[in-house]
């Protein structure tokens, strides 16, 4: 399975295939997700939600940032409703 995503991730990465790249990073996390799983007597679900949580709120921050870094002037309502409709 891991080798399997790994070829994909390689594959997706060499030919720009996107959409093959993202598929196999969001197999990697339920992949990942699920051995957190089966570690046994040490699972502990209120670590587990609390850690998913986490990597949620920082990708959040990492999404807004590379918004505002790349795109700068996006629509907002504050930028559309208060300056008159469109720029002229």
């Amino acid at each position: 399975m891991i080798l399997t995503l790994i070829a994909g991730l390689c594959i997706g990465s060499v030919f720009s295939l996107d959409g093959l790249k993202n598929t196999v990073i969001v197999y990697m996390v339920l992949y990942a997700m699920q051995k957190y799983c089966e570690i046994g007597r040490r699972f502990n679900p209120f670590i587990f939600a609390f850690t998913i949580f986490l990597a949620m709120y920082f990708l959040a921050l990492e999404a807004n940032a590379f918004l505002n870094r790349y795109f700068p002037k996006r629509l907002t309502p504050s930028n559309v409703f208060n300056s008159g409709g469109m720029d002229r």
